[in-house]
């Protein structure tokens, strides 16, 4: 097994390298234990294999399950991060306004997007529960039979005494399906939002196709 850093602004085909490459690094097939570098360690959410201008993406769409403060405070310096490494990068991120970001409440869905065709919108999903902890009579896609009287819908993912914790790796049914179902609202709720840029996107990929033809 080999190891390799792929760049992201080369074509795949140049990122494809045979075994006898100098620059890759083996990796043991004997060893029972293989140190890993979780990719968390430079940024949480990394966007650049879809947003790399070979793949030609409109819209990208994140589902972020990133730790904050509480689910009061949102510290959104990740989405920095990612946009700030893009750049770094030369790949094509979309505009923020970074002051006005990081003193943002805390919302289901950011919108980010540019007014250049050949860079794509980004959609950012959190999971924010301001307006789930505040559904009334709400049915959820669960069958498990609840631990307490509290509604389906109360419960806290970040803070202290959440179910959530990055060290916790173990979650019963239920906690399970309440994370599940606050993400599955929190896309649904705004699948209108996602509609019209995915229509924009359809839109905008007819004009890049356009502009490269016009080329041939």
């Amino acid at each position: 097994i080999k190891s390799k850093l792929l760049d992201p602004l080369k074509d795949p085909d140049e990122n494809v390298g045979g075994f006898s490459d100098p620059d890759l690094d083996p990796i043991s097939t004997t060893d029972t234990v293989i140190a890993l570098c979780d990719a968390g360690i430079l940024k949480n959410v990394a966007t650049e294999p879809v947003t790399r201008p070979q793949r030609f993406s409109e819209l990208v769409i994140v589902v972020d399950f990133s730790k904050h403060e509480s689910d009061s405070k949102f510290n959104y310096s990740h989405i920095v991060q990612t946009a700030d490494h893009a750049k770094a990068q030369g790949i094509k991120f979309p505009p923020i306004d970074f002051k006005k970001l990081l003193n943002s409440p805390p919302k289901e869905l950011l919108v980010f997007e540019s007014h250049d065709d050949d860079c794509p919108t980004v959609l950012w999903f959190t999971l924010c529960t301001k307006e789930f902890r505040n559904l009334e009579d709400y049915k959820p896609r669960s069958s498990v039979k609840p631990p307490d009287d509290k509604a389906f819908t109360d419960f806290s993912v970040f803070g202290s005494g959440t179910s959530y914790g990055t060290l916790n790796f173990s979650y019963t049914d239920y906690q399970f399906d309440q994370l599940r179902e606050l993400m599955h609202f929190n896309v649904t709720s705004n699948i209108e939002v996602v509609k019209t840029h995915l229509a924009k996107a359809v839109e905008k990929k007819k004009r890049r196709l356009q502009k490269y033809l016009s080329k041939i």
